[in-house]
């Protein structure tokens, strides 16, 4: 029996990310590692007029990895991705944006900022340069530390390819 004075039931919370998705093996791998984390990935298929065929292929990646997948069109404004996927978060509720982009992340000071990946053959960080400081602090980019190699062992062992 409760009474007024019982405590209400705290649900558990889980963090919420909207990942950059376009069913390749970078995006791919960057859900796994993030589902892994404990997120709920929100993929967001960002449309820069592909076909529908490339589409359907992000769709059946999305789908084989139990995310949800959105598609946003994009293809007018090809230089503010990194907003179209802050909007998506915002829409989601989630806080957090993600990419399957080759860069590492630090904090300094009050400001997050984007460093080369640790395998600079890789290297995607000039990729940040024109992001907001407000979207940057919202980043996570799970492939920072990975090499192609990485990738691939991951998608393998995941049987993800």
């Amino acid at each position: 029996m409760s009474n007024s004075t019982d405590k209400p039931v705290q649900l558990p919370t889980v963090d919420r990310v909207v990942l950059g998705f376009n069913g390749g093996i970078d995006s791919v791998v960057a859900a796994q590692i993030l589902t892994d984390q404990g997120f709920l990935v929100y993929g967001v298929y960002v449309r820069l007029g592909e076909d529908d065929e490339t589409i359907a292929q992000a769709t059946q990646k999305a789908a084989q990895l139990g995310i949800s997948l959105h598609a946003r069109d994009c293809s007018e404004k090809v230089n503010d991705i990194f907003t179209v996927l802050a909007q998506a978060a915002n829409a989601a509720d989630a806080y957090y944006i993600a990419t399957g982009h080759y860069a590492r992340m630090d904090v300094k000071g009050e400001h997050t900022v984007i460093l080369p990946a640790a395998h600079k053959e890789y290297d995607q960080s000039a990729s940040f340069k024109q992001v907001s400081q407000d979207i940057m602090d919202r980043l996570i980019l799970p492939l920072g530390d990975f090499s192609k190699d990485d990738v691939l062992e991951v998608a393998q062992e995941y049987k993800l390819i």
